[in-house]
C-alpha cells in the first residue's frame, strides 16, 4: 500500500473548496444590510434610547441645563 501524494488531486479538491467559499463570501455580501437600511436602524435605534434617557431623567429640564452650562461658559472667560 503506497502512501504516495497526488498533488493534482489535492490542488482540485484546494480549487474546490476556493470556489465554494467564494460562493458563500458573495451569498454573505448580498445579505448584508446596505448602508441606507444601517443608517435608518441606527437612526432609530438613537431615538428609542432617546425616548428611554427622556423617561429616566431626573435631572433638571434640558433647557435649565443648557443656560447653566452657558452660563458656566462665559462666567469662566470672563475670569481668565
Amino acid at each position: 500500500m503506497s502512501n504516495k501524494i497526488s498533488y493534482d488531486v489535492l490542488i482540485k479538491k484546494v480549487d474546490y473548496i476556493a470556489e465554494q467559499v467564494g460562493q458563500i463570501k458573495k451569498a454573505l455580501m448580498e445579505l448584508r444590510p446596505r448602508r441606507k437600511e444601517r443608517i435608518k436602524e441606527t437612526w432609530n435605534d438613537l431615538m428609542e434610547l432617546s425616548d428611554e434617557i427622556s423617561e429616566k431623567w431626573q435631572g433638571m429640564e434640558v433647557v435649565q441645563e443648557i443656560r447653566a452650562q452657558r452660563n458656566k461658559d462665559s462666567k469662566d472667560k470672563s475670569n481668565s
